[in-house]
């Protein structure tokens, strides 16, 4: 078995190497770049009692999130290395391949099939809807949660002799940094669950339960009772704005985007914001279909005892729903929402071959396997270097996704600080005329407009930019603008 493994780093580090160069893009400006808080050691403190934004050249960190491992790594290896964008892609290639590992040692020990593991962590491994988690350096978070929830998943399903309280404690302590990566590693808490259900005794079960309290009681006293963050709803999103009902209706294409990207991964992109905001008859029926499906499936898996499958199939489905606008998001879909997905489908997958089919005792079965690896291998390259700088990576983005306001900031932003002003402007427009509810672009926007001197205009988008989000950047202009006119006064308040 341990054979194999070097197949799997060598896979992996031919791969993702190539993304040592890509700089920071995106949220790493803000999470990264621009946060002082994690370019010391010495702010610990408030790396652990604040969320993990920049909230305007202080340490105080913003937002509605807590992720105090992320911002704790990061202040890590900005401490050691500087801003060098190849020590964070090195620590997130890591973090992948030791989760791909850990999926390896569990499929080996459940399929008793070490060449359909080896095939299906590899699948997982050079994924193209994984590049973003890999290679985005704000997405640390998903390789944290997914690493350290494997673990705690691997201790319990590698044990040999009968669980003990400190085999679950183990585990709860892989699922506590989890947590502390992102809050999706709660789904871990669930997943050990359903193995300890499927595969060992109740009474397993249920220390579990009295163990996952303790550990949710001690992430509600950091989360809460130290860095004072809530759940809170983000309600600027488009999506995030719509009523429940209205989210049903937009599942099924959220849904059957993940699924077509996973088997034809062509219309890869960030930032995607799109929503239908009058769902009919026939999404609601897609939905009830997807559902009706996916139970059906499960049925099945129970009635005929395919354990294996009964497991990785809930794990899918749990996990999907999770990310299916249950509960709003910032975006609509995303690559990285469906890093813990795929890990469930690929392992449903693997289960039924391994149960059904003997296709890797085949030579047609071999080479199938080898060139769908190698087909996912050279996506995923091309899609590595779309991410190599941020004018490439929204330029090409923008191409998929022409009515995404963020992707049109984006742009606009790389396109200023190449001196292209009237680019920059028409992206700017674009955005605020997309999301004129937002902050960013309205500054952005009035940055150029200032630059071409029509002070008042740039005055009124700073305010647009100051009532829409408290935008501290905002405020520097304005007050910068105010000072230009002689008004000192009104610039001081």
């Amino acid at each position: 078995m341990l054979r194999r493994l070097w197949l799997v780093v060598a896979l992996g580090l031919v791969l993702y190497l190539p993304s040592l160069p890509n700089h920071f893009v995106w949220d790493d400006e803000e999470q990264v770049v621009a946060n002082e808080a994690v370019h010391s050691m010495s702010h610990i403190g408030e790396l652990l009692s604040g969320s993990t934004f920049n909230s305007g050249g202080s340490t105080k960190l913003g937002g509605i999130y807590y992720k105090p491992l992320m911002s704790v790594s990061f202040a890590v290896v900005y401490s050691i290395f500087g801003p060098s964008p190849w020590a964070f892609h090195l620590l997130q290639i890591g973090l992948h391949m030791g989760s791909v590992i850990l999926f390896y040692f569990i499929f080996c020990k459940l399929w008793k099939n070490e060449k359909i593991a080896l095939f299906m962590a590899c699948l997982f491994l050079v994924h193209p809807q994984n590049v973003e988690t890999v290679v985005y350096i704000s997405s640390l978070q998903d390789t944290l949660f997914m690493f350290f929830g494997m673990l705690g998943l691997t201790w319990i399903v590698m044990r040999e002799k009968p669980i003990e309280w400190k085999d679950l404690l183990y585990a709860g302590m892989g699922v506590f940094w989890a947590l502390l990566g992102k809050e999706t590693g709660i789904l871990f808490m669930v997943i050990i669950g359903m193995y300890l259900w499927l595969y060992q005794t109740k009474k397993d079960f249920w220390r579990w339960i009295m163990i996952l309290a303790g550990i949710l009681g001690i992430y509600l006293f950091f989360r809460v009772g130290l860095a004072h963050v809530g759940l809170y709803k983000n309600a600027f999103t488009p999506m995030a704005t719509l009523p429940i009902i209205t989210r049903l209706g937009n599942m099924s294409g959220i849904v059957w985007y993940y699924l077509v990207q996973f088997v034809w991964p062509s219309q890869l992109a960030i930032s995607q914001h799109w929503v239908n905001n009058n769902p009919g008859i026939f999404e609601y029926l897609s939905l009830l279909g997807i559902v009706g499906g996916w139970l059906a499936i499960l049925w099945w898996g129970v009635k005929n005892k395919v354990r294996n499958f009964v497991f990785f199939w809930l794990w899918f489905g749990l996990a999907l729903a999770f990310h299916a606008q249950i509960f709003p998001l910032d975006l609509t879909v995303a690559e990285r929402w469906f890093y813990l997905p795929m890990a469930g489908l690929v392992g449903a997958m693997g289960s039924m071959v391994r149960r059904s089919w003997r296709i890797e005792r085949r030579w047609w079965g071999v080479m199938a396997m080898i060139i769908i690896i190698i087909a996912l291998f050279v996506r995923s390259s091309i899609r590595i270097q779309n991410w190599r700088d941020g004018l490439t990576l929204y330029k090409h983005d923008s191409q998929i996704m022409s009515d995404s306001f963020d992707l049109q900031n984006n742009w606009g932003v790389e396109l200023y600080r190449s001196g292209e002003m009237s680019g920059a402007r028409e992206h700017f427009a674009r955005s605020v005329e997309l999301a004129p509810t937002w902050w960013t672009n309205w500054n952005n926007l009035g940055v150029i407009i200032e630059a071409e001197g029509d002070w008042d205009t740039a005055l009124n988008y700073y305010r647009h930019a100051i009532d829409n989000g408290q935008y501290y950047l905002a405020y520097g202009n304005y007050a910068r603008v105010l000072l230009k006119q002689n008004k000192w006064q009104e610039a001081r308040s």
